[in-house]
């Protein structure tokens, strides 16, 4: 950078009026022409672009002007957490950005890490629907690295980007990069995973734990799950999946198996409890179905072998009709990968993640105490048991499955799940046909491996 100030051993006492203007013009010359060199050699980040937009002019502007060629690029994994209640899913769409992919896309482009969305070869192990949240949702791609073109390879990351640092500036409050790892050039975050563990959150209300346990044992094993599924024969060619772990356990925490009734009225039928879910892969809304049935089972309107009748698709072979549960208490929590990843997480990003995260476990347990004081209040107790079908997807909620109640001299009876109106028996599609093309998501992308796993939650 130029010498822009005047030294303070220089004498100016002896130059003329005309002299003085010329070094003051010439001081401000060298001034502005070093403010431009500095400005070129920063790609800093724009102002943060609406959600909904696809990306600023002066982004695009920006990374025109960043000279990628200058260094070597690099196959990462990122280690992504979000609250999905605001977003319209992970993957990526089109008409915007207010999906979780979308805003991935936005802050790489901000921090100038790919040159375009279509080169940085970007896959998920996970495909959250509108509303499911994630604690550990991996994705892979092809970013810039810090090493220059021409310079020797490094004996560690040391010298590295800090990806997740870095990210974390401009991505949204709700969207957090955990941490990053190198990855070789045949990983694919959702190929090469070995396993998947969804949680599913739920108060207990007035449902059995030990009846869903029985049931949701049948689920362990492998079994096809047609009828513990959105149907989608155009995508996928075997409902076949292996589940190796369903726990229904409650949650510790306040809420614990062994924690007393206190002040506020919380009882067993306000303690946390959730599914834990562990598989290879699942079909598109496999968790929501399988927890819906559990729900019936809980509050004594199904029996615990119904799980295994509706497994045996021989006997069964059309799914009945019911309701799947909601989507908000839905948390993808880890992907499984053999040899497991060696992540990098630097301190100061983890110390300020974990301040955020505990300042909003602080306020949540805040606002938790006030509710929990006037449902005491208004109840004097806990909740009546004819108040839990206004509480929406609550599991003591009301029966809102299609036809699943008739009434009969002005009283609501229930109609049990084998004995429903079913869907029509799934013709599947082979995988030559979805090799072909006509499978929908299997052949997005030529090349792409056939849908045989269809991970979409």
């Amino acid at each position: 950078m130029a010498d822009t100030h005047v030294d303070a051993g220089e004498d100016l006492s002896g130059l003329s009026r005309e002299e003085l203007i010329d070094r003051v013009v010439g001081l401000r010359r060298e001034l502005r022409a070093a403010s431009m060199t500095a400005a070129s050699a920063v790609c800093a980040a724009p102002p943060a672009a609406p959600r909904a937009g696809l990306g600023s002019a002066k982004a695009e502007k920006r990374r025109r002007a960043f000279d990628f060629s200058k260094y070597y690029e690099r196959h990462i994994a990122l280690k992504v957490a979000y609250d999905g209640r605001t977003y319209d899913g992970l993957a990526a769409l089109q008409e915007s950005d207010n999906t979780v992919e979308g805003q991935l896309y936005v802050a790489l482009e901000k921090t100038c890490l790919i040159r375009s969305r279509s080169e940085c070869r970007f896959s998920k192990a996970g495909r959250t629907d509108k509303g499911v949240s994630s604690s550990g949702q991996v994705v892979a791609l092809y970013v810039r690295s810090n090493r220059r073109v021409g310079e020797a390879p490094w004996a560690d990351d040391s010298a590295e980007l800090d990806y997740a640092a870095r990210l974390n500036c401009v991505l949204p409050p709700e969207i957090r990069v955990l941490a990053w790892a190198p990855v070789d050039d045949a990983f694919d975050a959702r190929f090469s995973a070995k396993y998947r563990v969804y949680r599913y959150y739920f108060l207990r209300g007035s449902l059995d734990l030990a009846r869903m346990r029985q049931a949701a044992s049948a689920f362990v094993g492998m079994h096809d799950m047609r009828n513990f599924c959105k149907a989608d024969t155009e995508k996928v060619h075997s409902f076949v999946r292996t589940l190796t772990n369903f726990d229904v356990t409650p949650v510790a925490g306040p809420f614990a198996a062994d924690a007393p009734d206190d002040a506020c009225g919380h009882d067993a039928r306000l303690q946390l409890c959730a599914f834990t879910i562990k598989g290879r892969a699942f079909l598109w809304h496999q968790v929501r179905c399988m927890v819906s049935v559990l729900f019936l089972v809980g509050r004594g309107l199904e029996p615990p072998e119904v799980v295994s009748r509706l497994l045996d698709v021989e006997a069964q072979p059309g799914k009945p009709q019911y309701s799947m549960a909601s989507e908000l208490p839905l948390v993808l929590q880890e992907i499984g990968y053999e040899p497991s990843i060696a992540w990098h997480c630097a301190t100061p990003p983890t110390q300020a993640l974990a301040s955020s995260a505990l300042k909003t476990f602080c306020d949540t347990s805040i606002n938790l105490a006030y509710v929990s004081t006037l449902l005491a209040a208004v109840t004097g107790a806990a909740p009546s048991e004819q108040w839990w079908p206004a509480m929406g997807h609550m599991p003591g909620g009301g029966d809102r499955y299609s036809n699943s109640k008739v009434s009969r001299g002005g009283e609501s009876l229930y109609i049990p799940l084998l004995r429903r109106s079913r869907n029509p028996p799934l013709v599947l599609r082979s995988l030559a046909e979805l090799r072909a093309g006509r499978g929908g998501r299997a052949a997005e992308q030529p090349g792409q491996r056939v849908n045989e796993m269809d991970e979409n939650e």
